[in-house]
């Protein structure tokens, strides 16, 4: 049994192998009628086989110095059967007998193929502009099933505050009884208080995060304040809303473009390779870019050699979210010594 979004790395697999090629998408997942990549091979790390299409419209599947031909047409067959299974089914996990069947007639075992990185497929492509041929990974997005996370929330992705003002601990203890995250953080200023971002609760995240940007702890912490008062948590809009106030005070006219360059490195790093809690060293882990499976079943690629479309991709179609607060322990006043502090978690989940 399987997800929705377990099953659409199935489904990219077949309809990559049926279309040999996949299209380029814009900020708005609109597939593109430029650039289109060639696809030669197509990989998978549970897989043995090599899915290799030739120049008549087969797939070559070799394994153990044996080769089965099978039509590429079969496989959109197989991608088509699949979706509409998809879009039909409303069960949060199932089977698909039909499919698991011709899985394991091209000799696939698994639906989801086990992943130590961010990469869930590997492509042979050949690229149009550079006229090269390289084997990339790619990480799968599906809009098939719920909306996943770009950076998932833990307590190592806990912001902490200092609270500037006159608060005390009968106001710390009333606040903290109010069961509300956002209520709890507008009585904060209510009280007349304000938040100072004052560190991370993970310095190996810290330690990421100034690797790709040393301003980037200080907008993260000012649009995690402005995810908490305010309704409308889509990233771009809280991006736009922290840079026009300008708090960390950039003295160049272009500085709106500088804030939004900072999260658009943040995503792609987050997307690519960087997990808060463990050492990264700017390697991506899934070179390739995103391939996302849309509703309709159109499957998109945002390659890395074209970043701009990738970033645009991932900036406009993600929003901030919080964890479970009692799970990551934050969202509470404490105390320390004669200071007042709270905790913000930041998470990144796509909007579709």
């Amino acid at each position: 049994m399987a997800n929705k979004g377990e099953w659409s790395e199935l489904y990219a697999l077949f309809q990559l192998l049926g279309e040999g090629r996949i299209h380029a998408g814009d900020a708005k997942l609109n597939k593109l009628a430029s650039p289109i990549y060639p696809i030669l091979r197509v990989l998978r790390n549970d897989i043995v086989n090599d899915f290799e299409i030739d120049s008549i419209r087969n797939v070559i599947i070799t394994h153990g110095g044996l080769s089965t031909t099978i039509p590429m047409g079969n496989f959109i067959h197989e991608a088509a059967s699949l979706l509409n299974h998809l879009q039909m089914n409303k069960g949060r996990s199932f089977n698909i007998p039909p499919t698991q069947a011709f899985m394991s007639s091209i000799g696939i075992s698994k639906i989801k193929a086990p992943s130590t990185n961010k990469a869930d497929i590997e492509l042979v492509i050949h690229d149009p502009v550079t006229s090269m041929v390289n084997q990339l990974g790619f990480s799968i997005k599906s809009q098939l099933g719920s909306p996943s996370t770009l950076l998932n929330a833990s307590g190592a992705t806990n912001f902490v505050y200092k609270i500037d003002g006159n608060m005390t601990a009968t106001q710390m203890n009333n606040i903290n009884s109010i069961p509300d995250h956002m209520n709890r953080v507008a009585a904060i200023f209510n009280s007349g208080c304000t938040l100072k971002y004052d560190h991370l609760d993970n310095s190996q995240f810290l330690a990421n995060l100034l690797f790709i940007a040393s301003d980037l702890p200080e907008i993260l912490a000012e649009c995690l304040i402005e995810d908490s008062t305010t309704t409308g948590s889509d990233l771009s809009t809280i991006s736009n809303k922290i840079a026009t106030a300008n708090p960390l005070n950039y003295p160049t006219s272009n500085f709106i473009n500088i804030y939004e360059n900072r999260m658009k490195q943040l995503l792609i790093a987050a997307a690519l390779g960087m997990v808060p809690s463990k050492p990264w060293n700017g390697y991506y882990t899934a070179p390739g870019g995103y391939i996302v499976v849309k509703t309709n079943g159109d499957v998109i690629c945002y390659h890395f050699y074209n970043r701009n479309l990738l970033e645009d991709y991932l900036y406009h179609n993600t929003k901030f979210e919080r964890g479970g607060r009692h799970k990551h322990g934050f969202g509470e006043i404490y105390q320390e010594q004669n200071e007042f502090y709270i905790k913000l978690n930041l998470q990144i989940r796509f909007l579709v």
